[in-house]
């Protein structure tokens, strides 16, 4: 909760934001990019803070924290040129009032006697400071089709069904990270010097050379990291502090959305991982979810009529099968008929009784 009602103050006053901005490392850009991803509507407050903090250079002499925490008050009081308050109070562009208080902070450094030498001010842009965390490449698949990915660092990713892939642009060149919505299968090449780290809202697994399979679709109530070779770290952000799990062949990470738990557990292979192999894999599953799933792995729109009538579980594997014959197999075994239509919407309805 630390950071969740911060002010661009109170950010610019923190001495950990202050080192992120300052003197960053992989331990700190990885802490400040998830918090910003778990906290969107925060995002615009760290980064107009963070803009404060680059376009003034304290090149000599420092400051105790104490004289740096008084500056900055002054700023934010109404301790500003009355041309500044008309402006901020017409409500003209943010970027512009940004660019003014910046400036009044610079000129109440300069009036300080502090033991500086001399100051610069640097005037950039929200936008440009945003372009370390922009995801420029986004590769994104509909329901119905799936694809595979080759990175730059000779990586594969494989990514399923109504899924998204963002890719940071400045992958590879000092990190390795991506962020993703739905499912994909990881086969990451090795670099201990920069860990690969997917984030998927809460969540970020983090190795540095690993298969495993993460499936993290917003409607589902967990996601989940399930690990196939080498070792992974996954990670859970929470406003306390993270809780990390580690992660060996056959492990699988759970994270609970609704009691924001994470705890470790074994897998199927086919239930798990056979998706990305092509095989439809169901255990124990009633109709509803078997129409959904279908709807997504065939990228049709199914139509069940009084579907509480189809009862009971289905037990059954299928590898590369078009959806006829998948449909024709647990129609049997589910007693429903079905029709395909050429527009890609099914409809179906339980099988009439004999008594009917």
């Amino acid at each position: 909760m630390k950071y969740q009602n911060y002010s661009p103050l109170d950010f610019v006053k923190d001495e950990t934001f202050q080192k992120w901005v300052k003197t960053p490392d992989e331990k700190l850009n990885f802490y400040w990019e998830s918090w910003m991803q778990n906290h969107e509507d925060r995002k615009h407050l760290v980064m107009e803070a963070r803009e404060i903090l680059l376009s003034i250079n304290f090149p000599s002499a420092r400051a105790s924290q104490v004289e740096i925490d008084d500056i900055f008050e002054k700023v934010i009081r109404d301790e500003r040129p009355i041309s500044l308050r008309k402006i901020d109070e017409k409500g003209e562009r943010r970027s512009l009032y940004l660019k003014k208080v910046i400036a009044v902070a610079a000129s109440v450094l300069l009036l300080t006697s502090f033991g500086f030498v001399f100051y610069q001010l640097k005037l950039k842009s929200v936008a440009h400071q945003e372009t370390s965390i922009q995801y420029e490449k986004i590769k994104e698949n509909p329901t119905g089709r799936k694809s595979t990915i080759h990175l730059t660092d000779g990586s594969v990713i494989k990514l399923n069904a109504s899924s998204k892939l963002r890719i940071s642009d400045d992958f590879g060149l000092h990190k390795r990270e991506v962020y993703l919505e739905g499912e994909a299968f990881f086969e990451i090449s090795k670099d201990p010097q920069k860990p690969f780290i997917v984030h998927t809202g809460n969540i970020s697994t983090r190795v540095t050379g690993t298969a495993f399979n993460v499936n993290a679709y917003r409607e589902n109530g967990s996601i989940k990291v399930a690990v196939y070779e080498g070792s992974v770290s996954t990670i859970l952000h929470n406003d306390n502090g993270n809780d990390t799990l580690k992660l060996q062949p056959s492990d699988m990470a759970v994270y609970e959305k609704a009691d924001n738990k994470l705890f470790k557990t074994d897998y199927d292979y086919t239930e798990t991982l056979g998706w990305k192999d092509g095989i439809i894999y169901f255990k124990d599953a009633n109709s509803k979810d078997i129409f959904n799933y279908l709807e997504n792995w065939y990228g049709v729109e199914i139509y069940a009529k009084d579907q509480d009538r189809i009862m009971g579980s289905f037990y059954g594997e299928f590898k590369n099968e078009n959806l006829e014959n998948v449909l024709t197999a647990m129609a049997k075994a589910l007693r429903f008929e079905y029709q395909i239509n050429d527009d890609n919407k099914v409809f179906i309805k339980p099988q009439k009784n004999e008594n009917q």
